[in-house]
């Protein structure tokens, strides 16, 4: 059996190589595991940064990963996931249909993942869909 990415005990995610993701993990960490070449940092200058990550792949599933921290300290992880590779899109493809429908598969993605419990001590985690941004993620957020 494949190990859950998700610790619900806690909160951390689990990467290859024992590295874990947790409220307590800072940017450095991050960019020293993917790699400087595989982080895109947006600097908000309001004390956020978003670092970004594109197509981990953990098990058979890939990942777009968004770590914001608020004056260093990690506050939440916005993901989308797919069973094979993440392209760019276009908006030519988009519809709310299709949005909708990654929702769900985020939905089904997280009840296999840690259940139908989506509030833990540690903080949330759910699937959500931005009608005004045009997409559907996970967002986990720590308290």
């Amino acid at each position: 059996m494949t190990e859950k990415i998700i610790d619900i005990e806690n909160g951390h995610l689990r990467f290859e190589n024992g590295f874990t993701v947790s409220s307590q993990t800072i940017q450095e960490e991050i960019v020293q595991y993917f790699g400087q070449e595989n982080v895109s940092i947006n600097d908000i200058k309001t004390g956020w940064k978003h670092c970004s990550v594109r197509n981990i792949k953990i098990n058979d599933t890939y990942f777009i990963i968004t770590f914001y921290f608020d004056n260093d300290i990690l506050k939440k992880l916005d993901f989308i996931i797919s069973d094979k590779l993440i392209v760019d899109g276009s908006w030519d493809g988009w519809s709310e249909k299709k949005e909708l429908q990654n929702q769900d598969y985020y939905d089904n993605w997280l009840t296999k993942e840690i259940g139908s419990n989506r509030q833990f001590v540690w903080g949330t985690i759910n699937s959500f869909y931005d009608s005004k941004g045009g997409f559907s993620s996970i967002v986990l957020e720590y308290k």
